[in-house]
């Protein structure tokens, strides 16, 4: 796992991760961006994913951010 920080947060740039989940259960590779709660879903805007994943139920996803 990769990440970044500014002393304000971090941010994962590479490796597999869990995240908050909002909308349809997709799988594969994906566009995936946030919306404004927080979540993560598919977004034509989005960075390109593989989605592993999706817990409806829970509203999580198991993504691999390369």
């Amino acid at each position: 796992m990769t990440s970044e920080t500014d002393g304000k947060g971090t941010v994962f740039t590479r490796g597999v991760i869990v995240v908050p989940w909002t909308g349809a259960a997709v799988f594969g590779l994906q566009k995936v961006g946030v919306d404004s709660t927080g979540k993560a879903k598919v977004s034509v805007g989005g960075k390109e994913v593989q989605v592993l994943a999706v817990d409806a139920t829970a509203g999580l996803a198991a993504i691999d951010l390369g």
